[in-house]
């Protein structure tokens, strides 16, 4: 058992196709507002009919005749609201997705934000490294020039002694 769905299939069957009798015309582009405020109008109208035919006479033939044109009236108004659902989804899904795309555009707004701030964080850091690399860089040269300058000092005592000891040794022999 298969289903299958046709797209040209309306999405409310017509009146007409439940055997039931079209109040307003549907032809072309017509105003449904217009259409449903005057069977409003006719729905209040056939209201006052109804009570004024129970108060002069209840058992009266028209109340069933008002009953049933209030059925169809509402019936109609039923109808022409449930044809406007699709147009009022298609709007609900734009008004969702217009909200949807304005909170990815925040989101992405605040995410940029973090990342220029982790940015700057990062800069700031490495900047401090290499100062602090460069002040240590300096204070190695400062104590390496401190050294070699002691180890200069020894070499040259060391070569002073070994001088007098061989001119002690040369002496002596």
């Amino acid at each position: 058992m298969s289903f299958y769905f046709q797209t040209d299939e309306s999405i409310i069957r017509p009146l007409e196709h439940q055997g039931i009798t079209r109040l307003y015309t549907a032809h072309g582009r017509f105003d449904r507002i217009k259409e449903l405020k005057k069977l409003n109008h006719s729905i209040v109208v056939n209201f006052l009919e109804l009570l004024d035919i129970l108060i002069k006479s209840p058992s009266s033939p028209k109340r069933e005749e008002k009953l049933e044109d209030l059925n169809l009236l509402f019936i109609n108004m039923h109808h022409l609201i449930n044809e406007l659902r699709p147009h009022q989804a298609r709007e609900t899904l734009r008004v969702m997705m217009e909200r949807q795309k304005q909170q990815r555009l925040e989101t992405a707004e605040k995410l940029n934000k973090h990342l220029d701030r982790v940015v700057a964080m990062l800069q700031s850091c490495s900047s401090s490294l290499q100062m602090a690399s460069r002040q240590q860089d300096s204070s190695f040269e400062k104590m390496e020039i401190d050294e070699s300058n002691k180890r200069t000092g020894d070499d040259n005592e060391f070569s002073r002694e070994d001088e007098i000891m061989c001119n002690a040794l040369e002496d002596i022999s």
